[in-house]
């Protein structure tokens, strides 16, 4: 696989980007600062939400910081979408132990799948449709894993975390694909757009030299056919000058 091809990112992908990292860790470490009451049941979280607030916020200064894409060249874009995929997964799914724990688990699940979304979307709008896989379908496999490492007794707590790991995996690899599609079709509808341009320029170039061409043997046919008539003209005036004036005369 040429990773050179990846070297150009598409327009718009890193603004959105660094947009979502920056957001994320502002809603993270807002979230941290000020828990409502009504949320006393996350009590034991905040220390996790500060850590992603934190993790978050570091992805975007990797994003803001332009020495990092010289340096690492083509895995620039890779190693943060990584960070953006295995933050989520780690923090939440390594939440501390906790009798609201049972209570956070729609919570987690729902949080992951929202903060796992957003990279899906970027790497299936900048790669192709291989790199979802391994980025989503096999890196997935890790969240059931740390799943099982959680909740080591078996019960259902650890088969719903599974069950919703399987459901996550499988969705975002059709969300995967539908997007790598889509942006296969844009990109060829846009390279058939730029050769038709080509072609068009091509032509209208043609048209202004043939059009040039043309105009230059028009000129050269009438200076050509004047001076020929002129000449003509010359020369029979002449000629009936010498047979009409006697030659002493002249």
């Amino acid at each position: 696989m040429r990773w050179n091809q990846y070297a150009v990112f598409e327009p718009g992908l890193m603004k959105i980007f660094r947009i979502f990292t920056l957001a994320v860790s502002l809603f993270f470490f807002l979230f941290y600062s000020f828990p409502a009451p009504v949320y006393a049941v996350l009590g034991t979280y905040r220390r996790m939400l500060a850590f992603m607030g934190l993790s978050y916020g570091l992805v975007f200064l990797y994003l803001v910081v332009r020495p990092f894409k010289r340096w690492l060249g083509t895995l620039y874009l890779p190693a943060a979408i990584l960070a953006s995929i295995f933050i989520p997964m780690g923090f939440i799914n390594w939440a501390p132990s906790a009798p609201q724990a049972q209570a956070m688990q729609p919570i987690n699940s729902w949080t992951v799948t929202i903060l796992m979304l957003f990279p899906l979307i970027i790497t299936a709008w900048q790669y192709s449709f291989k790199i979802v896989l391994i980025f989503f379908a096999v890196l997935g496999i890790l969240d059931p894993i740390i799943s099982v490492l959680v909740y080591q007794e078996s019960g259902e707590a650890m088969h719903m975390m599974v069950y919703v790991s399987a459901v996550r995996i499988v969705t975002f690899t059709a969300i995967g694909y539908i997007i790598t599609e889509l942006m296969k079709n844009q990109k060829k509808k846009q390279s058939d757009l730029e050769q038709a341009n080509r072609k068009l320029k091509e032509f209208a170039r043609q048209t202004r030299e043939l059009t040039i061409t043309r105009e230059r043997n028009r000129l050269a046919s009438e200076l050509h056919d004047v001076l020929a008539h002129t000449l003509s003209g010359l020369t029979v005036h002449l000629e009936a000058i010498d047979a009409v004036i006697p030659p002493d005369q002249v």
